[in-house]
């Protein structure tokens, strides 16, 4: 069974550069648009596939634009049951201290702040928190998304079809949980826009694990089977090239 991702549309934080973390902010019409574009991509995929479903799981960041993408990607699927899990744990890192601000803004009303955390994340990028009030590390997200990729496996493995909406800095840790990729940047690095639909699955391929996914319990291999990228395309080309 495949197992699919979709990052949430466009904000306008996202169209300025801006730290979104888990401020509350809605979808613009960018945004709604290149939902619906993934919601007849995903509904191409499940139509064409071998296994016919009946039913899917969808787990979904209870966060606004999260919300927003999946119901609109859902108005797609209405010939599926559809059980929907708002999540939490699938939330945005907490920025802190960065929420709201443009790293250039940042920066130059806490030139300070900003050098102190960059020096400390070069030394440990695993445990260096975001500034500020309820900043999170990635080792802290990596905990709560873990929890429900764990999830997904087990329904995966009962020949459920799963759906997660969620956000770029989640998908890059469900990335590394999956030991498709670690956090240092290279030249093959996945990186999903918004809209973007990734599509999963389990792979019995011999790959080099995470140290720190598999002291958090993942020693199961993922395979990324296919990105289809929504947000400099439109959906009649990406339909066409499935």
């Amino acid at each position: 069974m495949s197992f699919y991702v979709i990052r949430h549309g466009q904000t306008d934080y996202n169209a300025e550069r801006r730290f979104q973390g888990q401020a509350d902010i809605p979808l613009n019409d960018n945004g709604r648009d290149q939902a619906r574009r993934a919601g007849v991509i995903l509904h191409t995929l499940l139509t064409r596939s071998e296994i016919t479903p009946t039913a899917l799981h969808c787990f979904a960041s209870d966060l606004l634009r999260t919300q927003q993408t999946t119901e609109i990607v859902l108005q797609q699927l209405q010939d599926l049951k559809t059980e929907l899990s708002p999540d939490k744990r699938l939330r945005e890192f907490h920025c802190g201290l960065f929420e709201n601000s443009t790293y250039e803004e940042f920066v130059c009303a806490h030139p300070e702040i900003a050098n102190a955390y960059m020096d400390e994340y070069e030394k440990d990028r695993y445990g260096t928190r975001y500034p500020g009030s309820g900043g999170e590390c990635r080792e802290d997200v990596m905990k709560r998304v873990g929890e429900v990729l764990l999830q997904t496996q087990n329904l995966i493995q009962a020949n459920s079809i799963v759906v997660w909406v969620a956000h770029g800095g989640v998908i890059d840790v469900l990335l590394e949980l999956m030991h498709i990729q670690l956090p240092q940047a290279g030249p093959d690095r996945v990186s999903a826009g918004n809209g973007d639909v990734l599509q999963f699955s389990i792979s019995e391929a011999s790959t080099h694990l995470s140290e720190v996914s598999r002291t958090l319990g993942h020693t199961t291999r993922w395979r990324l089977n296919k990105h289809y990228k929504v947000g400099n395309t439109v959906a009649a080309k990406v339909i066409k090239d499935l």
